[in-house]
C-alpha cells in the first residue's frame, strides 16, 4: 500500500473514531450513521459492491433477512473488504486530503479490474444498488437523509446514481 493510500486510510479512522465518540456523547449522529449506513451498502454479504471484487464468501440461506444481512456484512468482511471499503467511503465523503486522493484511488483500482467501479462515483452508486426495488428505496432514503448536511460532490454523484440504480 503506497503511502498516501495509507495516510488517507489513517484520517479516514480517525475521522471516523471522532464521529463515533460524537455520538457516544449524546450529539448529533448523522455522519455516523450516514458512515456506518454507506460501509453497510458497500460490504452486502455476497452481492456488494466491495464483496464483488473477492472471491465470493458461502452465506448461509438462514440470512435472507435484508436487515440481518445489511448488518452482517461489515461483520463477516475480511479486513481487506472493510479496508476497502472504509477508505470508499472516505473519498465518497471528501476527508481525504487531495493530497493523498490519486494514491488511495490507484490503491482501490488495484482491485478493479473487471468492473471499473471507482472510474466515477455516480456509476460506483448505480452499481451499489443492488437491491429489490423496495429496499433500494428504503435505502436511498436513508442515504439522502443522513447527507443532508455533507458538503461531498462524490457523495451526490454517489446518491444520484444509486437512486437511479435497480431500486
Amino acid at each position: 500500500m503506497e503511502d498516501g493510500a495509507l495516510s488517507a486510510l489513517l484520517k479516514v479512522q480517525s475521522l471516523m473514531s471522532e464521529f463515533e465518540m460524537q455520538c457516544q456523547k449524546g450529539e448529533d449522529d448523522r455522519q455516523w450513521r450516514l458512515i456506518q449506513l454507506i460501509i453497510r451498502v458497500l460490504l452486502y454479504p455476497r452481492h456488494g459492491v466491495v464483496t464483488s471484487l473477492f472471491p465470493k464468501q458461502p452465506v448461509s440461506t438462514d440470512f435472507q433477512l435484508f436487515r440481518y444481512n445489511l448488518n452482517l456484512g461489515p461483520l463477516i468482511s475480511q479486513v481487506i473488504r472493510r479496508r476497502v471499503a472504509v477508505l470508499l467511503t472516505g473519498l465518497l465523503l471528501n476527508y481525504v486530503d487531495q493530497a493523498d486522493r490519486a494514491a488511495a484511488e490507484r490503491y482501490l483500482e488495484s482491485y478493479d479490474h473487471r468492473h471499473h467501479y471507482f472510474d466515477n462515483m455516480y456509476g460506483l452508486g448505480r452499481s451499489a444498488n443492488i437491491f429489490t426495488p423496495e429496499r433500494g428505496r428504503q435505502l436511498l432514503s436513508q442515504l439522502l437523509e443522513l447527507a443532508q448536511d455533507t458538503e461531498s460532490p462524490y457523495l451526490r454523484d454517489f446518491i444520484d446514481g444509486f437512486g437511479s440504480g435497480r431500486g
